[in-house]
């Protein structure tokens, strides 16, 4: 950013030199180089003056200065900027090109200040204000993105035999990507991944929606589909209609030892079980596409038997549908791979593999989707 404006500023300057290069000569032809050239000291020196005090002092005095005087804050800067690169190139004039003023050079200099003052002036306010939006709007996403990040699980839930973890890394400052995990007694934990279709702000909103939501129905039905069906209900009349919700819900009960998995439009589990690491089928539309009737008769769930090693993955396309700087995806088969040679890890180290794999695939390309995913590892029984 900072280097986009310096060349802003030196383009800008060199057009003002130019043109009063022009009318200086209009009135004195016989010196355009040295008119040339000591308004290109003069409108430098003073441009990038100004500008450094508006970039790098202005927002420091501000913070401290009583709010009665910060409207006047910035003409005073650009004062003391004028008078600084006034100075400054005057001297480089006398010093450095040897050049004797006389009373003339000092009236045309105090027109040539005051025309300076003019042009800069009503840039450093254009710029401020805009700059000064800009930060604000950062400073809006940041805490944004903190209270985000502080509606995902603080802490791995510690539930018998169970290793889980998630994470979840949104492509730009928010993101609409979900994951929880809810404890729903002693040895049963309902996890969760959701994807709401878009980024940034207006996916954040639904994701904070469709949490509350979730979190509601994990305490109120037994089962994901019943969960899921319900969820559809309340969410349609609120969802844009461009808009939609994909969703995974897995219940695991290890008093039962099972898990029940319901997938609404999402990305299917991947499950390592026994020798075998598979995808897990099981149909189902996104949350928000249809009211209920069609919903409902596609909504599928999953029962599995979990065993002592076994290893679910849940995750959005943010991880298969990763981009390189050759536009190609890294795949199912690059996650399936990683599964296979990492799954007698535990979850977070497969999970740190799966994100350092995706960033070495990505190399220097935008992530262009939110990352999330859900790891859950059966350990070993208890003796």
């Amino acid at each position: 950013m900072k280097i986009r404006n310096t060349i802003r500023i030196f383009t800008f300057c060199l057009l003002i030199t130019v043109i009063i290069t022009a009318g200086l000569t209009f009135s004195d032809p016989s010196h355009y180089v040295w008119n040339f050239i000591s308004s290109f000291i003069y409108t430098m020196c003073i441009g990038f003056t100004i500008y450094a005090l508006i970039e790098f002092a202005f927002p420091r005095i501000t913070a401290i200065a009583p709010a009665v005087i910060r409207p006047g804050i910035l003409p005073l800067l650009f004062l003391i900027g004028g008078l600084v690169g006034t100075g400054m190139s005057t001297l480089i004039l006398i010093f450095i090109f040897r050049y004797s003023f006389t009373m003339f050079d000092y009236s045309r200099l105090l027109s040539l200040n005051l025309l300076l003052a003019i042009i800069f002036g009503s840039i450093a306010v254009w710029y401020f204000t805009s700059e000064l939006k800009q930060r604000r709007i950062k400073e809006e996403m940041n805490l944004a993105r903190k209270i985000q990040q502080g509606l995902f699980p603080k802490a791995n839930l510690l539930i018998p035999n169970l290793d889980i973890t998630g994470v979840s890394l949104p492509a730009i400052t928010v993101g609409g990507d979900y994951y929880d995990f809810i404890q729903l007694g002693p040895k049963k934990i309902l996890t969760v991944v959701a994807d709401v279709s878009g980024k940034g702000m207006s996916a954040a909103l639904y994701m904070s929606k469709i949490q509350g939501m979730v979190q509601l129905a994990a305490h109120m039905y037994q089962t994901p589909r019943e969960m899921l069906i319900n969820i559809n209900r309340c969410l349609f009349d609120g969802l844009d209609r461009k808009s939609f919700i994909t969703i995974i819900l897995a219940l695991f009960d290890m008093e039962s030892e099972d898990v029940r998995i319901c997938r609404a439009g999402h990305n299917r589990a991947i499950a390592a079980i026994d020798d075998k690491i598979q995808f897990l089928e099981g149909g189902g539309i996104g949350l928000g596409l249809e009211r209920g009737p069609i919903f409902e008769n596609t909504l599928e769930e999953v029962r599995i038997a979990v065993k002592p090693d076994g290893l679910f993955l849940f995750y959005t396309d943010g991880i298969t549908e990763a981009m390189n700087e050759k536009n190609q995806q890294l795949g199912e088969n690059a996650v399936l791979e990683i599964l296979k040679t990492n799954r007698r890890f535990s979850a977070e180290r497969i999970q740190q593999e799966i994100l350092s794999t995706v960033e070495r695939f990505r190399g220097s390309a935008e992530q262009h989707d939110d990352v999330t995913m859900v790891l859950v590892k059966v350990k070993f029984a208890e003796a």
